[in-house]
């Protein structure tokens, strides 16, 4: 998290979504030119104390019984790259981020600090935009193309939405080159073959070139909970030349995000 409002909306989303589960809380610093490697242990220590005391003082201002919070680390350089080195440390089951709702030009040509993580992280990640409150998910939207067609994938999103039972709805956003029969009748028979599978699904199609226009506003329609990407494996070329679907997406969302590998 930063030190936003809308970082601490995800953590109050993230306490409700697992009350039971251990909550870690991640902030990372900017490489400051303040702060030296040759500077004495016990300096550069005590700096890190003083923000991560300013870290706590400022979630217990919104969330005055911290004692939910199981710890907080607070860590200086690169954003992505700090916060794979704590997932792969603290091995948590899923990692929550605040999504601001206006980004900058360089943030819409190279790609925000979220997106940089959905893209890369093995993690689960939710994306939860500022003003969006936990509810009990009730209806959830996959966004439902070729890497559905990895059983995996299908046995991950079967395994998660056995704690919610939610009503999965998979939408394939047909464009040129569309193979949505194949790919429902491959999705199904997956699904049918899951044990005791104790939720409803459907999956749909719905012809549009612009896919994450679609997902968004086939979500905001059918008033979804909560919408959950299988992000692609782009190149840095192909994300610079052509609009990533995931960046997209998190550009443009009022809803809730997951994205699961």
């Amino acid at each position: 998290m930063d030190l936003t409002e809308v970082s601490v909306n995800a953590i109050h989303y993230a306490l409700e979504a697992n009350p039971n589960s251990e909550k870690h809380v991640l902030n990372v610093r900017p490489v400051n030119v303040n702060v030296h490697a040759d500077r004495p242990f016990h300096v550069q220590k005590r700096l890190m104390q003083s923000w991560n005391d300013e870290l706590k003082e400022f979630v217990k201002k919104y969330i005055p019984d911290t004692n939910s919070i199981s710890s907080f680390h607070v860590t200086m350089g690169n954003v992505v790259g700090r916060i794979h080195h704590y997932a792969l440390e603290l091995k948590p089951d899923a990692i929550y981020m605040g999504l601001r709702d206006k980004f900058t030009i360089v943030d819409k040509m190279i790609g925000t600090h979220s997106l940089g993580v959905v893209k890369t992280s093995k993690v689960p990640t939710y994306l939860i935009p500022g003003h969006c409150k936990f509810s009990e998910y009730q209806k959830i939207l996959v966004g439902s193309d070729g890497h559905l067609l990895d059983s995996r994938l299908v046995d991950s999103l079967t395994a998660w939405n056995k704690t919610h039972k939610a009503f999965m709805k998979f939408l394939h956003i047909e464009n040129t080159g569309s193979t949505f029969k194949a790919d429902k009748d491959q999705i199904v028979e997956h699904l049918l073959d899951q044990n005791a599978l104790d939720f409803g699904f459907e999956i749909s199609s719905i012809p549009h070139e612009n896919v994450a226009q679609s997902l968004l506003n086939h979500a905001y329609k059918w008033k979804s909970d909560i919408v959950i990407i299988a992000p692609d494996n782009q190149s840095f070329i192909d994300k610079m030349l052509f609009k990533s679907v995931s960046k997209e997406l998190i550009e443009q969302t009022k809803t809730p995000l997951l994205f699961i590998h």
